[in-house]
C-alpha cells in the first residue's frame, strides 16, 4: 500500500509508472547503528533490504506513533536512488541512500535515517517496507540506555548472623536499560561476579567485614554502590528437625514436627512461625485438620536466652488436594451470556489443585485447548459466530480424586445468512402435474420464520410460511407444490427474518418445467492452424436432466454437416465447453453449430459461425484457441456485470423487490 501526504500525490502518480521490476522475493530488515540510543546523541535507522538486484521501487520508513503514514521514503531506480519523501523535520533528521543503492548488480542494499539528537519522541516502534512487493521487515524498538539510578539489597538490611550459618544477599540496580552487571568486593578484591553474595559457614572473625555491591551499566559504562557491615553472633552451633523437607500430607491429616538446637550456650528457647504467625512457642509443632491454606515454610527458631543469638531450620509443608474450579466465566459472567455475532468473548478457567492437574476446555466433545500444571485455562473468539453458540465446559483432574467439570452456555445472535455447509440450491425443476419442494438451509439465532412469496408480473403473492425444522442455529425452510402447473412456473422467493440486529435474508429461487435443455449460447469459432478450428460455447440450463452436446462443421461450399465424433457431457450452468474441429484444409472457410440435447430432445441448434483455416505458411502468432476462450469468458463476465447492476439498482431503489434477480442478501 502506498501511503504519502496530499502534498506527494502527484509525485507519487509519476513514480507509479516506474515500478515495473518489482522484486518479489526481496526482504527487509530494520536496524539500529547500536543496541541502545542515548540521550541527545545521534542514532541512526538502517533499512537493508536483500535479493535486490535490478530492484526498482519505493522504501518507506514507519513508526508505531503514526503507522498509516510514512516517515521517510527513499526511491530505488535500478542503478540509482534518491530521497523521495523527506523527513518533515530535517533540522532533527535527514535520509539518504546506503551502500549498493547506487549499483543495479547489487544484491544487498542500504537506506538510513539518522537521528541528529535523539529525543523522547523517537522512543517507540521503527520498520520499513518495499512498496508493491507488500515486503514488511521486522519491528525495531529504540529504547534509551539509562541507569543506575540507585543500588537495593534483598534482605534490605543483611547485618547481624549466627556463627556457622549462611547468608545470601542479592544486590538489585534500579532504571538500568539494558539490565545492570552487579559484583561484590570485599577490601577492593571482587569475591563474586554476579548480583548474589552467598556466605556460608560464617564464623566470628568475620565480624566487621563490609561488602559493597557495585552495579554497572554495560553500555553507558556508569556505576553505583551500596554496602552493608556484617555482624556475627554465636551459637546455637545448629538445628536439626525430626523430618526432612518438603514434608508432604494430605488435606485433613495431623502432622507434628520437633526441632533440637545444638550447643546453645545458653540454654535456647524454641518458637515456630508460619507466615510471620507464632504457630507454637514449644520445639514441637502440631498441625491438625490440616487444609490447602496450611501449605508452605515453616520455620523453628533455636534461641539463646541472654544474648538472643538465634538460628533458624526451615521445613516446606507441600498439602496435596483435589482440584477445584474455583472459576468459570464467559466475558467474566459465570451465568448463560448472550452476545451478538462479532462480538469478542474470552471462555476463561480458573482452577485450585495440587499436585499437578490438567485443564481442558472443551465445546461438546471438541477440546479447544488443553493445558497441564497450570491454574487458569483461556480460549478467546476474536469474533464469535452463530455457530459458536453452545454449551461449553471445563474439566479439571489430578491423582487425588477424580476429574471435575463446570459448564457454561454461549448464545450469539445473529442474522439469517445461507448455511455454508450445505450445498446451495437455487434451481429446480419439475414436470407438469409432479410434486416438488423448494428447499433452503440457513443459519440464524434466534430462530428464524420463513415467507414463501410467487413473483408474478412485479407482484409478490404470499404463499405463507411452508414448513420449517430447526436445530441449534440451523434451519431449514421448505415449500411444497403438489400437481404443479405451467402457471406455477417462475421465481418463487423467500425471506427469512429472526428480529437480530442486521436486516432479512431474501433469496430467489427458480422453478423449472424439466424437458430440452437451452440452446446454447457464446458461440465462437477461431482458426487453430492451417487444418483446425476451435469452437467454444457457454453451458446454460440443462432442462432438468444431464445434457449433452453435438458439434457440427461443414465447408462453405457444401450444404453436408458432418458431426465430431467426440462426446461432450454437461459441466453445470455457465461452464465453459469447447471442441477442436481437425483435419481441416489449409486457407479454406468453415461454418459451425451446436446442439445441445437431453432425455427430453432438444431445442435446436446455435447460429451458424464462420472460421478462416490459416494458410500452410502460418502468418500469424495469434493462439485460436485462447482468443475464442477469451471471447466467451467476456460475454460470461457480461452477464455477472449485468446481474450485479441489477443488485446494485434493486438496492438504491431504483427496481422493485419484484425484479427476477437470482439471490438477494440483505446485509
Amino acid at each position: 500500500m502506498f501511503l504519502f501526504l496530499e502534498s506527494e500525490k502527484s509525485r507519487f502518480t509519476n513514480l507509479q509508472l516506474k515500478l515495473t521490476n518489482i522484486n518479489r522475493s526481496s526482504s527487509l530488515s530494520i536496524s539500529g547503528s547500536s543496541s541502545y540510543a542515548v540521550l541527545n546523541q545521534p542514532f541512526t535507522l538502517t533499512c537493508t533490504v536483500s535479493q535486490a538486484a535490478g530492484l526498482s521501487g519505493l522504501v518507506q520508513l514507519f513508526t508505531k506513533k503514526s503507522p498509516n503514514v510514512a516517515f521517510v521514503a527513499l526511491s530505488q531506480n535500478v542503478a540509482s536512488c534518491s530521497v523521495f519523501n523527506p523527513p518533515a523535520e530535517p533540522l532533527k533528521y535527514s535520509a539518504s541512500c546506503g551502500s549498493g543503492t547506487d549499483s543495479s548488480s547489487s544484491s544487498t542494499k542500504k537506506y538510513h535515517l539518522r537521528i541528529n539528537r535523539a529525543a523522547e519522541r523517537d522512543v517507540t516502534d521503527w520498520w520499513c517496507d518495499l512498496v508493491t512487493a507488500g515486503t514488511r521487515s521486522n519491528t525495531f524498538s529504540l529504547q534509551f540506555s539509562s541507569g543506575p539510578d540507585s543500588v537495593t539489597f534483598s534482605p534490605p538490611s543483611p547485618r547481624s548472623v549466627a556463627e556457622g550459618d549462611g547468608l545470601i544477599v542479592t544486590c538489585a540496580a534500579t532504571g538500568c536499560n539494558p539490565p545492570c552487571s552487579c559484583s561484590w568486593n570485599l577490601r577492593n578484591q571482587q569475591i563474586s561476579p554476579t548480583s548474589q553474595l552467598k556466605l556460608t559457614n560464617i564464623n566470628r572473625s568475620q565480624t566487621g567485614n563490609v561488602y559493597t555491591c557495585t552495579a554497572t551499566n554495560p553500555f553507558l559504562s556508569t556505576s553505583e554502590t551500596k554496602q552493608f557491615t556484617l555482624t556475627v553472633y554465636y551459637g546455637p552451633d545448629s538445628v536439626q528437625l525430626n523430618t526432612t523437607s518438603p514434608l508432604t500430607v494430605k488435606e485433613g491429616d495431623n502432622v507434628a514436627v520437633s526441632c533440637e538446637a545444638t550447643n546453645c550456650s545458653p540454654s535456647c528457647s524454641f518458637t515456630w512461625k508460619f507466615k510471620s504467625q507464632i504457630k507454637s512457642a514449644s520445639s514441637v509443632l502440631s498441625l491438625n485438620n490440616i487444609n490447602r491454606y496450611s501449605a508452605g515454610d515453616y520455620t523453628c527458631t533455636a534461641r539463646t536466652t541472654n544474648t538472643q543469638k538465634s538460628l533458624d531450620k526451615i521445613i516446606s509443608l507441600d498439602v496435596h488436594y483435589r482440584s477445584s474450579i474455583t472459576s468459570l466465566t464467559l466475558n467474566s459472567q459465570s451465568t448463560r451470556v448472550t452476545v451478538e455475532e462479532r462480538s469478542p468473548v474470552t471462555l476463561r478457567c480458573d482452577v485450585d489443585s495440587n499436585p499437578g492437574y490438567d485443564i481442558k476446555l472443551l465445546n461438546t466433545s471438541q477440546t479447544l485447548r488443553e493445558v497441564s500444571n497450570s491454574k487458569q485455562a483461556e480460549y478467546t473468539w476474536n469474533e464469535a459466530g452463530c455457530l459458536d453458540t453452545g454449551h461449553y465446559t471445563c474439566e479439571a483432574g489430578n491423582n487425588i480424586k477424580s476429574t471435575v467439570s463446570e459448564s457454561v452456555q454461549l448464545v450469539v445472535r445473529c442474522s439469517s445468512r445461507l448455511d455454508y455447509r450445505v450445498p446451495f440450491q437455487d434451481v429446480f425443476v419439475v414436470a407438469i402435474g409432479g410434486a416438488v419442494s423448494l428447499r433452503i438451509s440457513v443459519i440464524a439465532n434466534p430462530t428464524p420464520a420463513f415467507a414463501w412469496y410467487k413473483l408474478t408480473g412485479g407482484n409478490n403473492n404470499s404463499l405463507g410460511s411452508g414448513r420449517s425444522a430447526t436445530t441449534g442455529v440451523s434451519a431449514v425452510g421448505e415449500l411444497t407444490l403438489t400437481n404443479v402447473q405451467q402457471g406455477d412456473i417462475g421465481t418463487y422467493q423467500v425471506v427469512v427474518s429472526n428480529g437480530a440486529p442486521r436486516q432479512d435474508l431474501m433469496v430467489n429461487l427458480k422453478l423449472y418445467v424439466a424437458g430440452p435443455p437451452s440452446i446454447p449460447s457464446g458461440v465462437s469459432a477461431w482458426a487453430n492452424g492451417p487444418h483446425s478450428i476451435l469452437v467454444v460455447w457457454l453451458e446454460l440450463f440443462n432442462g432438468g436432466s444431464d445434457q449433452m452436446f453435438l458439434v457440427q462443421y461443414r465447408a462453405d461450399t457444401t450444404l453436408l454437416w458432418t458431426n465430431i465424433t467426440e462426446q461432450f457431457p454437461g459441466k453445470g450452468i455457465n461452464a465453459i465447453q469447447k471442441a477442436v474441429i481437425s483435419n481441416l484444409q489449409p486457407n479454406s472457410r468453415y461454418l459451425m453449430r451446436v446442439l445441445a440435447y437431453n432425455r427430453y430432445g432438444y431445442k435446436g441448434f446455435t447460429k451458424n459461425q464462420e472460421a478462416l483455416t490459416l494458410p500452410s505458411a502460418p502468418s500469424s502468432t495469434l493462439n485460436g484457441e485462447g482468443i475464442a476462450v477469451g471471447i466467451v469468458i467476456g460475454i460470461a463476465i457480461s452477464a455477472v456485470i449485468v446481474t450485479v447492476t441489477v443488485f446494485i439498482l434493486w438496492r438504491r431503489g431504483h427496481i422493485c423487490p419484484s425484479s427476477k434477480s437470482d439471490t438477494n442478501i440483505h446485509r
